[in-house]
């Protein structure tokens, strides 16, 4: 096997970190938005057992007694001025420590790269595309424009793919309308479905937001159009969705290849020569 051209090795390497980019991106967006998910609960829960606490401190709190001088009879404390400073202090301490963690757990959710999963799509894609397809490209010589054109052919097969692929969670849109309006005319469905919304999503939130796809996967099986949803959000998103859209990826660069050398042949044929 003939040895590589500096050429050819910076090719590959640039194909490879381009493929690692396409798809990299969006599967580190996913990382980072786990890890904060799990580093916002995390600390939620620590507020509100430290406001549990606090809770104990005011419902213990010593009741006062009655005290009488034989006329009249009044109310005192049971508890000495020490001893309510000292379970105040506790209280403010206890609350400080809350505060901190909300603030820590609300600061965890924001996204520090990518505000949504479109934007890591963009530019994972938009970045990462061409650069393997010039990595490829460069594998073959420019006196070989035919191993150029199967390049050309895979490169643009695997986009179309993969993107086909995706662009299936658009074209599903249409089907769910017939759901969202059911939901929308009754009153009991429509309270379900904003009380779901509210735990996954934040208001107004836009397309690509992480919430879109736990609020899918978990949508409501008492609510119209369940199925769909949650069959698309594991077949275009997640894990599942970017093991999907790899294979179409694929599926679709071999077949660009494949119709390339096809033609080939065919022109080949017809000229006694290759085109």
């Amino acid at each position: 096997m003939p040895e590589r051209t500096r050429k050819q090795k910076v090719g590959l390497a640039e194909a490879g970190v381009g493929t690692a980019m396409a798809t990299g991106v969006p599967a580190g967006f996913r990382a980072e938005h786990a890890v904060r998910g799990r580093v916002s609960t995390a600390f939620t829960n620590r507020a509100k057992s430290q406001e549990a606490k606090i809770g104990d401190l005011k419902a213990n709190r010593p009741k006062p007694r009655v005290v009488s001088n034989g006329k009249l009879s009044h109310f005192a404390s049971a508890e000495s001025a020490a001893d309510k400073a000292k379970r105040a202090t506790k209280i403010r301490t206890l609350q400080g420590k809350a505060d901190k963690s909300y603030r820590i757990a609300r600061n965890a959710k924001k996204m520090k790269v990518f505000n949504n999963q479109t934007n890591a799509w963009a530019v994972g894609a938009g970045v990462g595309v061409p650069m393997a397809w010039h990595g490829i490209r460069n594998q073959f010589e420019k006196r070989a424009p035919t191993r150029r054109r199967d390049a050309d052919a895979a490169v643009g097969g695997a986009v179309a793919g993969g993107f086909g692929y995706q662009g299936l969670s658009l074209a599903a849109k249409p089907f769910e309308k017939p759901a969202e309006r059911k939901i929308k005319n009754d009153p009991n469905l429509k309270a379900k479905w904003k009380t779901h919304r509210d735990a996954y999503l934040p208001k107004n939130a836009q397309a690509g937001h992480p919430g879109w796809r736990q609020y899918n996967i978990n949508y409501p099986k008492d609510l119209p159009g369940w199925k769909l949803k949650r069959g698309m959000a594991h077949a275009a998103t997640g894990r599942s969705g970017t093991a999907l859209t790899v294979g179409m990826a694929a599926a679709g660069g071999a077949a660009g290849y494949a119709a390339s050398r096809r033609n080939v042949k065919k022109n080949a044929s017809a000229f006694g020569i290759e085109h």
